[in-house]
């Protein structure tokens, strides 16, 4: 019978397709870890770190993060935002977004952002699906209806 046969070259083709692994003795660097180490967009690195919004009037400064790197899952930062000049910013609010540019989907959530009582900013439920490139868009909204944008891009290992 020529069914068995087909269906036995077609799920040797997908194993094939599907590469191997380090764990079945493959080639560990084909699809054993996902990393970003050379990624020249990713802009935030470690915690403390300054950030420029896209018109560099503002620097927005992470300060710590829960976990200590951005990790697949539930990630909390804690930031402050000042002037170019190192001034105090007049920020009423701040919106934002996470999305994997290299899949084409956002996140599952969006971040819960809140102002502190010392003037800094937390920003909870930063929600990172899997390992890889997320581009995190910052909103930041001053008086007078002059928004800045800030955009944040980090590694997620795996």
């Amino acid at each position: 019978m020529q069914i068995p046969r087909l269906m036995a070259l077609a799920v040797l083709a997908g194993m094939a397709a599907c590469g191997t692994s380090a764990a079945s003795g493959g080639d560990a660097t084909a699809d054993a870890y996902v990393g970003c180490n050379g990624d020249k967009r990713i802009n935030l690195t470690a915690f403390p770190m300054d950030v420029a919004s896209n018109d560099g009037a503002l620097t927005l400064r992470f300060l710590s993060a829960d976990p200590s790197v951005p990790l697949a899952g539930e990630n909390t930062w804690t930031m402050s935002v000042q002037t170019a000049s190192g001034g105090k910013a007049d920020i009423t609010a701040i919106a934002g977004a996470a999305f994997m540019p290299d899949h084409g989907h956002p996140s599952a959530k969006t971040p819960l952002i809140t102002q502190q009582p010392d003037g800094t900013w937390k920003l909870q439920e930063i929600y990172l699906t899997m390992a890889g490139v997320w581009r995190i868009t910052l909103t930041l909204k001053q008086p007078g209806g002059a928004d800045a944008t800030a955009v944040v891009f980090v590694c997620v290992p795996g």
